[in-house]
């Protein structure tokens, strides 16, 4: 009686585990959102140790879609790309007047850029960060995603993609600041 309790236990974990495996691997396909915080777009717009005082708020979304057929697209979301900058115009105008080292107005920096205002500038700044939707080729295995030649640590769940380590960046490009790890996008379709 032990050994068929046993023998079935046995078959019950194995189809557990053959499940979890066939069902990660799986899951990664579909479309998942991200938001970089204010604090990654600082990073990506200043070197921090230059400007430490400047503070961004907000958030900036975006998303991937992973295909079965191995290839992905990545976009930037646009319309929270132009609240960011709309709200964040005057760490830009601050971080404009440090670099020069003159007091420089909002309606300097506006005019310095052939801009009116607030709203012309977010849009000129989505404009310029969004661009065209990007696509390329990804893998998926034991916890590795591959984008273009880049390799990644994930933790994956059936809703949740967690980005927690650069292992490779793909050849001939610069390794990437790493201070945005860890990295969660939530899965939405």
């Amino acid at each position: 009686m032990k050994k068929i309790i046993s023998v079935i236990l046995a078959c019950v974990i194995a189809a557990a585990c053959l499940s979890f495996v066939s069902c990660s691997k799986a899951s990664i396909v579909g479309k998942w959102q991200g938001e970089f915080s204010a604090e990654t777009m600082k990073k990506m717009a200043v070197a921090d140790e230059d400007f430490p005082d400047i503070e961004f708020t907000g958030s900036v979304k975006f998303s991937f879609a992973f295909e079965e057929d191995g290839k992905y697209s990545f976009q930037m979301d646009g319309d929270s790309m132009a609240d960011f900058w709309r709200e964040n115009i005057g760490a830009m105008v601050d971080l404009t007047s440090k670099t020069a080292g003159v007091e420089i107005s909002k309606e300097d920096f506006l005019s310095a850029l052939n801009l009116a205002d607030e709203n012309e500038f977010a849009e000129y700044m989505r404009d310029s960060m969004t661009g065209p939707e990007q696509t390329g080729t990804y893998s998926y295995a034991d916890g590795v995603l591959t984008i273009d030649g880049e390799e990644t640590r994930v933790e994956l769940s059936s809703d949740k993609l967690v980005i927690v380590e650069v292992i490779k960046s793909a050849e001939g490009e610069e390794t990437l600041d790493k201070s945005w790890l860890p990295l969660t996008l939530k899965k939405i379709g």
